[in-house]
């Protein structure tokens, strides 16, 4: 966030430099010699090469962040690699504790009441503090698919689409899936897929 910042002011003020550097070139060209009376455009040669390697400098300037500061995280890597998410978050500053993730990917149930011609599909991501937990989550995968497949089937149309809802289902997801994980300090939960059909 730092680093976006920084780059933001260093954008801004190369943007405020290149506004003074095309007045500047207005203001040489219209400007009176002073050997004759007549007003003499200046070459524009001069400035506009000017103006062009600062429009040069701006682009390398902004091919080096990108390449620095924001590659790194659409391809999903981060320049942090420690062994412990604690680590992580004390030499990125952050507050939060980055954990590891279990997954459960499109699982699909009909909801209480819909006989069948209705569905929801649902992808769950569980975010622990420690592998050993996403390890132990991993070994009980039925487990955790036959608690959480349960839970989903037992709540009516109504019910997954009133307001509040994802945020009510993640809290008893939480509650069902955190014993299977060796009740874990804190766990969040993600429903980055939540179709109903």
């Amino acid at each position: 966030m730092v680093r976006l910042l920084l780059f933001e002011r260093l954008r801004v003020r190369i943007i405020h430099q290149l506004r003074d550097l095309e007045a500047m070139t207005d203001e040489a060209r219209l400007r009176p010699d002073s050997q004759s009376d007549d007003a003499i455009e200046a070459p524009p040669k001069k400035g506009t090469s000017a103006l062009l390697a600062i429009l040069v400098l701006a682009g390398a300037l902004g091919a080096v962040a990108g390449g620095v500061f924001i590659g790194p995280r659409i391809a999903g890597q981060t320049q942090v690699d420690p062994s412990e998410p604690e680590q992580a978050a004390a030499e990125t500053g952050h507050d939060e504790v980055a954990g590891r993730f279990f997954e459960l990917e499109n699982l699909i149930v009909n909801p209480a009441g819909s006989r069948g011609d209705r569905f929801l599909m649902v992808s769950v991501a569980f975010e622990v503090p420690h592998q050993e937990m996403v390890v132990l989550l991993d070994e009980r995968e039925a487990q955790v698919r036959d608690v959480v497949g349960a839970l989903l089937e037992g709540q009516t149309l109504e019910m997954l689409t009133r307001a509040g809802a994802r945020d009510d289902l993640k809290r008893q997801l939480e509650e069902v899936v955190a014993p299977l994980a060796g009740q874990p300090e804190w766990m969040r939960v993600y429903l980055p897929r939540f179709v109903i059909q």
